[in-house]
C-alpha cells in the first residue's frame, strides 16, 4: 500500500509567514496519516478550508497584533475547529494567544512526537464537544 492508498485522519491547515519551515513537519504529519494544507498568514481568507480540517497550526513568528489577527479571523470562520499555535517561549505572546482564540501553544523548538499528541488530544476534545 503507497501514501496515496492509506486512509486520511483528516486535515491540518498550517498557517505561516515562511512556507520554507513547514517542510519536516509536513512530512511528519503526512507520515502520522493527515493531509496537510499550507497558507499563508499574509491571509485572512479562510474560507476555502477542506471540509475534513480538523485542526489549524499557527506559527508565531510575527507580531504580536499580528497574530492574534490571524487567530480571530481564524476562529471567527470556523469557530469549532481547535488552533494550536508553535511560537517562541515569549510569556505575552503565549497569554495574550489563548485570549485572541488559541486552544494549545507549543514552544518551539518542539519534539514531534508531543506535537502529534498535542494534535490526536485536540482532535479528541474537538469531537467530544460536537452535538
Amino acid at each position: 500500500m503507497d501514501d496515496s492508498d492509506k486512509p486520511v485522519k483528516g486535515t491540518i491547515l498550517i498557517v505561516t509567514p515562511c512556507f520554507k519551515s513547514v517542510a519536516v513537519l509536513g512530512e511528519t504529519l503526512r507520515g502520522a496519516g493527515y493531509r496537510i494544507e499550507v497558507i499563508s498568514s499574509h491571509t485572512t481568507e479562510f474560507f476555502a478550508t477542506p471540509s475534513d480540517t480538523q485542526i489549524v497550526r499557527l506559527i508565531a513568528s510575527y507580531s504580536e497584533q499580528r497574530i492574534g489577527d490571524v487567530c480571530l479571523a481564524i476562529r471567527r470562520a470556523m469557530p469549532t475547529l481547535s488552533i494550536l499555535v508553535l511560537g517562541p517561549d515569549v510569556e505575552w505572546m503565549k497569554l495574550n494567544l489563548f485570549a485572541f482564540g488559541a486552544d494549545s501553544y507549543m514552544v518551539t523548538p518542539f519534539d514531534q512526537m508531543e506535537l502529534l499528541a498535542r494534535i490526536k488530544s485536540l482532535i479528541r476534545r474537538s469531537q467530544r464537544s460536537l452535538p
